[in-house]
């Protein structure tokens, strides 16, 4: 745990939890004179626990989530799936999933937005020489 003082004079709990070998496992932020969380982000492991496999972030404005992302990740770190979700005053107003596609050389070839109801929002083709 770590406090800190921004040049506002506001105070700020940072708190990581972290596994054996060091990697952060979740991390959140507050601010303390309101007690609004600011921040949380938690981050998943292979059974090895040193691989990332996926992570999630959620942001609060005033302690109320706005705005939340949950990523997975394929053994070689590339990002294939990402949801995205956005809140007003709390309840759910958009969301969108994202997936990926890479060659064998893990560069990204297919990226598909879809919106909640699976309707293709974006379709980014990548071509190499």
């Amino acid at each position: 745990m770590y406090l800190s003082v921004d040049s506002r004079g506001v105070a700020y709990k940072e708190v990581y939890k972290r596994n054996k070998y060091g990697k952060t496992l979740e991390y959140s932020r507050s601010n303390e004179k309101e007690g609004w969380q600011i921040n949380d982000s938690k981050y998943v492991f292979a059974a090895d626990g040193k691989t990332m496999v996926g992570y999630s972030y959620r942001y609060y404005r005033k302690g109320i989530m706005t705005t939340e992302w949950n990523t997975t990740l394929d053994a070689a770190g590339n990002r294939i799936a990402q949801i995205s979700n956005t809140y007003k005053k709390g309840v759910l107003e958009s969301s969108t999933t994202e997936t990926y596609e890479y060659d064998k050389h893990n560069r990204p070839v297919l990226r598909k937005v879809l919106l909640a109801d699976g309707t293709p929002k974006e379709i980014t083709n990548y071509k190499y020489n």
